[in-house]
């Protein structure tokens, strides 16, 4: 479900509208609105579970690939009104091609 939200840019209290408990109770994916997760752990648990992921399937594609040339970028900023700090890391990775 996460998944599509994020590549649906679904907000995550799409989660809470009606229509979409109507629909996921009409196929028997749950069998009351008390079954339907909330907005707070589609955005915190199943987000940080697609992260883990998505991170241990990099990092096998690297291993596997061995990449021999690599470099890493970054950012650093702030949100001035949240007053957050934030920062990215890049990592690039060259692999010989296959034909």
């Amino acid at each position: 479900m996460v998944l599509w939200f994020c590549k649906s840019l679904m907000p995550f209290d799409s989660i809470s509208d009606q229509a979409m408990k109507d629909f996921f109770q009409k196929y028997d994916i749950i069998e009351s609105d008390a079954d339907m997760p909330s907005r707070d752990t589609v955005s915190r648990t199943a987000l940080d579970d697609v992260y883990e992921s998505m991170l241990n399937d990099v990092k096998s594609q690297i291993r596997a690939d061995a990449p021999r040339h690599a470099a890493i970028t970054f950012d650093l900023w702030s949100d001035q009104y949240r007053h957050r700090n934030y920062i990215t890391f890049t990592f690039h990775y060259l692999t010989a091609g296959k034909s």
